[in-house]
């Protein structure tokens, strides 16, 4: 945009010296015609210098035609670039404010993670500290079960001592009824 504003000075520079330049130069046409008329002398000498100047004068309209339509031509460009400078600048904005939405999503998202990383190990440790449990658990069933099992066979052998004993106290009782019945039999 400065620079823009810049060509626009040189520019105005330019037009400004143009324009000094032509009223310079007719300055200068008015004096020589002036002069063309003062001048008394020899008659081929006048149509020269007033053929010379008539040409003269025919660039010097040229150029001045030629730096209208420059300065014409520079005061488009001027505008157009004013325009496509501000159509820049709006657009620039706009992706500046949408950076800045970015920027803001993003850091949003960085948040998010962050809580879901820490959130996982949190999780983890919880699995982790679960799986430590479980195997504990896992370790004292195992245990139960021998203690289980091995109460199960102390159970069994005295099911199978009780049994014995049983037998024993049935013949025993065999033997203490016939034992009666022999001392009843004394008396």
């Amino acid at each position: 945009m400065e620079s823009v504003r810049l060509q626009n000075e040189v520019a105005r520079r330019d037009i400004e010296q143009l324009h000094s330049d032509i009223a310079y130069q007719h300055d200068i046409k008015k004096k020589q015609q002036n002069a063309i008329f003062q001048l008394k002398g020899d008659q081929r000498s006048r149509e020269k210098e007033v053929e010379d100047q008539k040409l003269r004068l025919q660039v010097l309209e040229r150029e001045e035609r030629q730096l209208q339509d420059r300065i014409r031509i520079l005061n488009e460009n001027i505008d157009q670039r004013t325009f496509t400078l501000e159509k820049t600048s709006a657009k620039l904005d706009g992706t500046l404010r949408e950076n800045e939405q970015v920027r803001g999503t993003i850091n949003a998202l960085e948040y998010q993670v962050q809580e879901l990383v820490r959130s996982n190990g949190q999780a983890t440790e919880l699995q982790k500290r679960l799986y430590r449990q479980k195997d504990q658990e896992v370790i004292k069933n195992q245990d139960l079960d021998k203690g289980v099992r091995i109460t199960d066979q102390n159970i069994k052998d005295l099911e199978l001592h009780i049994e014995g004993l049983n037998r024993d106290l049935e013949g025993m009782r065999y033997s203490n009824e016939a034992l009666v019945e022999r001392n009843y039999d004394l008396r």
